[in-house]
């Protein structure tokens, strides 16, 4: 199926609004407007995702999951596509993620759980667990460096 095509599934639930909403998103991500009647196979990992995102974002959600955004992708991809859930969070989009690129994840969130053996360990602001010297050396291994990170806030 191409990128169009994609979309336009993900917007079955809403099929009187799909144009538009695609249209909309085809603004917020140039990429997919650009590859719309290409086939979604043929996409980048970091695309790929992008894509999985829009199709989710076809209905309008008030909460996005994301599970492992970042798995398979290239640093830089993966710095995109943080750059990209910082931009939907911002934009009212709550995002709840899960994410085994800690320290990265850390740097993008308001507020993390860490968990070990599917267990909340540690809960509270990212920040302050990214901060958390047992954290830090247990979990992370380093202190986080902020990148764009979101405002105290967001949703993340």
């Amino acid at each position: 199926m191409t990128v169009s095509e994609n979309l336009e599934m993900g917007g079955y639930l809403d099929g009187a609004h799909a144009r538009k909403r695609a249209a909309e998103l085809y603004e917020r991500f140039p990429m997919l407007a650009d590859k719309r009647r290409a086939a979604a196979r043929t996409l980048s990992g970091g695309q790929r995702q992008i894509l999985a995102m829009a199709i989710a974002l076809m209905n309008s959600p008030a909460l996005l999951l994301l599970d492992e955004p970042t798995a398979g992708l290239s640093p830089r991809a993966a710095e995109e596509l943080f750059g990209t859930i910082i931009a939907l969070n911002r934009s009212g989009v709550a995002i709840l993620m899960v994410e085994q690129n800690a320290l990265e994840a850390l740097a993008v969130s308001a507020r993390a759980y860490v968990l070990v053996q599917g267990r909340a360990e540690r809960e509270g602001r990212a920040a302050e667990l990214a901060d958390d010297p047992t954290v830090r050396d247990l979990f992370l291994g380093g202190k986080v460096q902020p990148m764009l990170g979101l405002s105290e806030g967001g949703q993340t």
